[in-house]
């Protein structure tokens, strides 16, 4: 979705602009992340959790000061 967002075919490109900007550096987010996420919320470890966004971004939208540049500049 962020490649044709983006205009840019090739992943690893697209993986390393986003990861230049990532607070975890190295890593990018995969559909498992996302899986593993909703796995939680449907099980019982999650059973105090209710009325959230669960936001699985690794901290990019909260403490990155350069989303801002990146949505500016990119989307």
């Amino acid at each position: 979705m962020l490649q044709k967002g983006l205009g840019i075919m090739e992943k690893r490109k697209v993986e390393e602009l986003v990861s230049s900007a990532a607070n975890l550096k190295g890593v990018v987010l995969e559909a498992e992340d996302i899986a593993e996420a909703a796995l939680y919320l449907g099980s019982d470890d999650s059973k105090y959790v209710s009325g959230i966004n669960l936001v699985v971004d690794g901290g990019y939208s909260i403490t990155n000061p350069s989303l801002e540049w990146f949505y500016g500049n990119f989307l």
